[in-house]
């Protein structure tokens, strides 16, 4: 019994000591993001000028400091050129990589390289704008929907929407009091109950699925050729009837294919917070994964094959 118990304590200690060092840890991390913040000050009229009488104390201060807005730009269309171009660099390298294992001919490298970069360029543009497309028509009707349950049963909605707040911690008074605010404002009201009631963020002023779907072909036609270019330019040197396999050419399209795929997951981390070599790291092994598989394949069907003859 008493050894137990002496194990029982170490144990509990050892344990402390863990969350201690945890919690040292997460405290670091969080005063490094907070060094990271630019406070600005801003200047608004008093409370008395505004026109309310309640006593909150932001109201009421006039000047106060708030953090810079650091948010970046042009991550509206990421998706789409990371999607396209990661499919790209995977899906044609993949096909390098299954021909080279196999000792094709640097021809059928490139007939069947580029047939597929066209082919597979075309399909996921074309599956993005429709994906796209769906997606926004499908949160426009419920908007639309909810307008209309807006103009023809405004007090329903507003009683939805109390309860809603409800199973959220909200005091039914503090609720029905914001609800009430929010409900004389139309076009906030109807954001408020996609985002609350639908789980769905309400849906941009223009349809993007266009600009979505080209995005994709471009960054999968690019990102695509670039597995391509070693065999393309050995032709200057060799005839498309030499026979590939981890030659020159195959291993200057891994460096190629392996540089744009960290290159592209380190462009993602720009838009996504991530740490950039993390990100072109997972790139980077989804890619060499992909190709590995393609080879052991390509190899193994030729062995395959040739022992048949």
């Amino acid at each position: 019994q008493g050894i137990n118990a002496e194990y029982g304590a170490k144990k509990k200690k050892k344990k402390k000591k863990k969350e201690r060092k945890m919690f040292s840890r997460n405290l670091s991390k969080s005063r490094a993001k907070e060094s990271d913040i630019e406070l600005s000050t801003v200047s608004r009229p008093p409370l008395e000028s505004v026109g309310t009488d309640r006593d909150d104390e932001i109201l009421q201060t006039g000047t106060f400091q708030v953090a810079k807005e650091k948010h970046q730009k042009g991550g509206e269309f990421i998706k789409s050129m990371v999607f396209g171009g990661l499919d790209g660099i995977v899906t044609i390298f993949s096909v390098v990589a299954s021909v080279a294992g196999a000792r094709l001919q640097y021809g059928v490298v490139l007939i069947m390289g580029f047939s597929n970069l066209l082919a597979d360029a075309l399909a996921m543009g074309l599956g993005d704008y429709l994906s796209s497309k769906a997606e926004f028509e499908y949160i426009t009707s419920e908007k639309a929907r909810e307008a209309w349950e807006y103009d023809n049963y405004l007090e329903g909605e507003r009683r939805e929407m109390v309860e809603i707040f409800e199973t959220r911690g909200l005091e039914r008074a503090d609720a029905a009091q914001m609800i009430q605010i929010f409900g004389k404002y139309k076009d906030l009201f109807l954001d408020l109950m996609m985002v609350s009631e639908l789980g769905l963020m309400p849906p941009p002023e223009k349809d993007e699925s266009a600009k979505d779907g080209i995005v994709t072909f471009f960054a999968f036609l690019f990102f695509g050729s670039i597995p391509l270019f070693s065999y393309l330019f050995s032709l200057i040197s060799v005839p498309a009837s030499t026979e590939a396999g981890f030659d020159t050419a195959f291993i200057i399209a891994i460096l190629l294919s392996a540089l744009s795929l960290f290159v592209l997951g380190s462009v993602k981390a720009k838009f996504t917070g991530q740490k950039w070599w993390k990100s072109g790291g997972v790139m980077l092994a989804n890619g060499a994964l992909a190709a590995g598989i393609a080879y052991g394949i390509g190899f193994a069907l030729s062995e395959l094959i040739n022992s048949g003859k």
